[in-house]
């Protein structure tokens, strides 16, 4: 499609559009990156050096402002095809050479927004050397401002990626990292390594099996060890199998807000899967284990703590008492005078007793550490089955461009439904599932049951007997039309 044509749907120019493309000029820094890493490569004995580029802002391709209509969805397939057409040319033709591979030179990009000190590194398009890779990590942890890493489409092998682990770990200051158009179909798991500190992570692109999001399961599975809060895994070639381990890591991870699974191959069996841990659930045997092993655990820590606060108070009354006869013996009072002061402090210290149990009891509990697993403080017992809540914290999910049918949209309008009763009875009122994102899945073939259209219809045309019915309809197909975009 022509810009012109472009142009005439979205309402914007074609100058605008020239705007977007329009290649950005660089500026002049002074916080000495380009000095350090060149100096890293000529240690490195480096022939040639890449470019390194400072610009303001980094250049955004256009974004078509009206979302979910034919343009962007034709436009979105087109654009996934040509990118995964590139892929699959450099990754299944590692035998070229390297001026035949890029298209682009190799260039470094660092984006100053204040002119002051670079906020993102940016490599696209070329092949990385383990040359340039060493001296980026030589070089990053001395710029402390650096918050976001991109590496995308830069053929990156498995001993980078291992290497990217390190750079995380001595860069904390890292928190956006895209490693998007790389082959790491079975080993993503090494970005999120222990003491990296990343809370948005984009892997499209990037070939994605089931195996490799297996490996995702433990490092996303731990309620508040990682801070990640959004994950893109889309256009990848994960299946319901794939959908089903991130279920499972979703049962007990607490951070994780935003979940990206469009155009992969998943259908509504993993639909299914990713909506069940939403709404409440019922624990298995593995999950009521571990739940018993940490409210034994919590009890043992509780009774540590009575310990120390009952020894700490007792050592407290026996010097007053003490400090008390001393004082009666220097005012030259008799011995048994003293005893009588004592006794009447002990009785008093009887009659307000209950008061001390209460205010002990209430003084564990705020020493006591909460325990961030959510088996613990998130269950309730209903039929002698032990259930849990559900993932409140998850507000988005985009499958878009996959296979899911009538029936996963069905199901997701009925765990809407018991969420908003979750929502209603509960103390908090927390908001879950703010949107699903379901556009560009052919097989469904009736998205006008939740479309703004019906749900703007009024409730004058029904009877007068089933008025209340039909407001309450049309409420509901309000709600799932601002939470289900089709």
């Amino acid at each position: 499609m022509s810009k012109s044509g472009i142009s005439s749907i979205t309402g914007l120019s074609s100058s605008k559009l020239r705007r977007n493309s329009k290649k950005q000029s660089t500026i002049s820094t002074n916080d000495g990156f380009k000095e350090m890493f060149y100096d890293m490569c000529q240690e490195l004995n480096m022939e040639s050096f890449p470019t390194i580029k400072c610009l303001l802002s980094e250049p955004t391709p256009f974004i078509f402002q009206e979302v979910g209509s034919a343009v962007e969805v034709a436009s979105r397939q087109s654009s996934i095809a040509s990118k995964r057409q590139s892929s699959k040319q450099l990754d299944m033709n590692p035998s070229r050479t390297e001026s035949e591979i890029t298209t682009t030179d190799e260039e470094i990009r660092l984006i100053y927004p204040f002119r002051d000190s670079a906020t993102s590194l940016i490599c696209k398009q070329f092949k990385m050397k383990d040359a340039i890779m060493g001296a980026l990590q030589k070089t990053l942890p001395k710029f402390d401002t650096i918050r976001v890493l991109k590496l995308e489409f830069c053929q990156l092998t498995l001993p980078q990626v291992k290497a990217i682990k390190f750079l995380l770990v001595a860069n904390p200051n890292i928190i956006d990292v895209s490693l998007d158009g790389n082959y790491i179909p079975k080993h993503p798991q090494y970005i999120l390594g222990k003491g990296t500190n990343i809370r948005h992570l984009s892997l499209r692109f990037c070939k994605l099996t089931d195996k490799g999001v297996f490996r995702f399961k433990r490092p996303l599975q731990s309620p508040y060890e990682r801070t990640i809060l959004t994950l893109n895994l889309s256009s990848n070639l994960i299946t319901d199998v794939g959908a089903k381990h991130l279920a499972d890591e979703l049962r007990t991870n607490r951070t994780l807000m935003y979940l990206n699974l469009s155009d992969n191959l998943i259908t509504d069996v993993g639909l299914i899967h990713l909506m069940k841990t939403l709404r409440k659930f019922p624990l298995n045997h593995e999950e009521i284990v571990l739940r018993r092993q940490k409210n034994l655990h919590r009890l043992q820590l509780k009774e540590e703590i009575r310990y120390d606060i009952t020894k700490s108070r007792k050592s407290d009354s026996n010097l007053s008492s003490v400090s008390l006869i001393k004082s009666d013996t220097s005012s030259k009072r008799s011995c048994s005078s003293a005893r009588m002061r004592v006794a009447t402090t002990s009785s008093q210290r009887r009659r307000s007793s209950a008061d001390s149990h209460k205010s002990l009891e209430s003084l564990i509990l705020s020493k006591l550490p909460k325990d961030p697993y959510p088996f613990v403080y998130e269950c309730s017992t209903e039929d002698k089955n032990i259930y849990c809540s559900g993932n409140s914290r998850l507000q988005c999910l985009n499958l878009s461009f996959n296979k899911i049918t009538d029936d996963g949209l069905d199901f997701v309008k009925d765990t809407l439904r018991e969420l908003q009763l979750q929502r209603v009875f509960a103390e908090d009122g927390e908001n879950r599932l703010l949107k699903i994102i379901l556009y560009g899945n052919s097989n469904i073939k009736y998205p006008e049951m939740i479309s703004n259209k019906s749900s703007s219809i009024s409730s004058k045309s029904a009877s007068s007997g089933s008025k209340a019915s039909s407001r309450s309809s049309v409420k509901e197909r309000r709600m799932f039309a601002s939470k289900i975009i089709i």
